[in-house]
């Protein structure tokens, strides 16, 4: 008895089943994707910040080492004075006490700087590199933004929010997928087989013959315990979940949004008042050395200035 053959059979219709479940795998791959550009944004976030944080800590020590150094240059205007005569034995002490009081802070400001350029460093990866620059700081002009426009920024261009979205239309494809299992499969077969018998030994090609077939079946779930069923509630579930998750992370990303806007806006209306306070205390203490070179103010007037 001789038997060989092959059948082959092709899935013609099936609902949305198949191609709602390739549909739902492109979209879990996009959620990858985009999830894995949440991290790079993250990364280049957290670097901007070091750098910023860096650039902050420098300002800090070279405003701790100008304090410093204007107390030195105030004894220097006292031992101006000291060589005429007119300066108080307390006026010195409380002189020298300022300036060693100031060094605390000159230190502390420089190990603040030394930690956040470490810190930019293991950020960016150069931690046995060489020294680095920060060549700009802080920009001179801030923009006026607008709200509406930063939402809808939000809404286009985040792609943790964007995962969230992509992970509901996935859900959807599997809702899909997970219904047409109860509808009927419409497949096209065909079959070839090369067979034969005999008593003797060899069969010999006079006793094989050939035959074929080929139609089309229909495939009708009628009953699987509520498998299917129980599925695609699993399924929908899932997508409700994904529902809620969105709203979540947009309504969380809102509130921090509306926090940093407030923010900005809060700080452009001191910032300029700021710069003002400043140069007029500049002023000011420039003012104050002259008179207290002259011997018209106290070393506490001084300090106050």
């Amino acid at each position: 008895q001789f038997d060989a053959g092959i059948a082959v059979t092709q899935t013609l219709f099936a609902f949305g089943k198949i191609s709602n479940a390739i549909a739902a795998a492109q979209k879990t791959v996009e959620a990858s994707l985009l999830n894995r550009d949440a991290v790079r944004q993250d990364v280049i976030y957290h670097t901007k910040l070091a750098y910023y944080n860096a650039c902050l800590a420098r300002r800090v020590l070279q405003a701790a080492e100008e304090s410093y150094e204007n107390a030195r240059q105030n004894k220097t205007i006292l031992e101006g004075r000291t060589s005429l005569g007119r300066v108080s034995k307390h006026d010195n002490i409380k002189i020298s006490s300022d300036i060693s009081g100031r060094m605390p802070a000159v230190n502390k400001a420089r190990a603040d700087f030394a930690s956040a350029m470490q810190t930019l460093r293991a950020a960016i990866g150069a931690q046995d590199g060489p020294e680095i620059e920060l060549i700009s700081g802080f920009p001179d002009d801030y923009p006026d933004l607008e709200r509406e426009q930063l939402t809808a920024a939000l809404e286009q261009n985040q792609p943790v929010l964007q995962a969230a979205a992509a992970v509901i239309e996935e859900k959807e494809y599997w809702v899909s997928s997970k219904n047409s299992t109860l509808l009927p499969e419409i497949s096209a077969f065909a079959s070839w087989n090369h067979q034969g018998g005999g008593n003797d030994y060899d069969i010999g090609r006079r006793n094989l013959e050939d035959y074929g077939v080929a139609g089309l079946k229909v495939s009708v779930p009628i009953w699987l315990g509520g498998l299917n069923r129980e599925k695609l509630s699993q399924a929908r579930i899932d997508k409700k979940d994904a529902d809620l998750q969105y709203r979540k992370i947009r309504k969380d990303y809102i509130l921090a949004l509306d926090k940093a806007f407030s923010e900005y806006q809060e700080t452009l209306k001191t910032l300029e008042a700021n710069h003002e306070a400043v140069r007029w205390a500049e002023e000011s203490f420039r003012y104050s050395q002259e008179l207290f070179s002259s011997g018209q103010i106290s070393v506490t007037d001084l300090n106050d200035a």
